[in-house]
């Protein structure tokens, strides 16, 4: 997971394998759904602010980002999840 704000300055990020790092997606059925909570690590010097929260999936050996196809049929390299709210 990622959150960036302005011109692409991240001020959050988390890395890691599904389902708490036990459940590879080599794992996973077709039409599966898979429910995964992570905490982010927030930067210390990030302002306060909303900011879009996005997820993505990438091969572990390259860290090339596998494509996410939206509801609409799209295909898009990291998926809007929802915002993160940073207080001061």
């Amino acid at each position: 997971m990622q959150s960036y704000y302005g011109d692409g300055v991240m001020v959050a990020q988390k890395d890691a394998l599904p389902v708490c790092d036990r459940e590879p997606t080599t794992t996973w059925d077709v039409g599966e759904l898979v429910v995964d909570v992570h905490d982010v690590t927030v930067a210390a010097d990030a302002p306060p602010g909303v900011y879009p929260l996005f997820v993505s999936l990438y091969r572990e050996t390259n860290g090339e980002r596998l494509p996410i196809r939206q509801p609409t049929g799209e295909l898009v390299d990291a998926l809007q999840l929802g915002n993160l709210e940073i207080q001061e």
